[in-house]
């Protein structure tokens, strides 16, 4: 089974090499000519429109109705029977974290039961 795989390969790279040599002139006229005909009708195809309209397919409005869709089922899930409670432990969990930095910021004391003096030392 190896042996045929190889003796496939050798054929194709004995023939591509006969194509780019020009050992086989009737192919490599083939080749070039259709290489020649590919290249005029890539010079006058309209590659603008053709991305263009290929962008649009595969990034284009299909995402602004996802956006528009996942923001009406965030808006939703208030709107339940639960949602005071969902509103009020927001609530209560926003409090918290209010809370939480304003003592954050009030400065490190090496005694936190102690309140900072808010004399200076000029004035002590």
């Amino acid at each position: 089974p190896y042996l045929s795989l190889l003796e496939i390969f050798l054929a194709m790279l004995r023939s591509c090499y006969n194509l780019f040599a020009w050992k086989d002139p009737y192919l490599s006229f083939w080749f070039v000519l259709v290489l020649v005909i590919f290249r005029v009708i890539s010079e006058f195809f309209p590659w603008q429109i053709f991305f263009g309209l290929l962008g649009a397919y595969l990034i284009g409005p299909q995402n602004y109705f996802l956006r528009l869709w996942r923001e009406n089922k965030s808006k939703n899930v208030f709107e339940g029977p639960s949602a005071k409670l969902k509103l009020t432990t927001q609530k209560v969990t926003n409090y918290l974290a209010g809370i939480k930095s304003e003592r954050s910021f009030q400065g490190h004391h090496r005694y936190p039961d102690r309140q900072p003096s808010t004399e200076t030392r000029n004035n002590k």
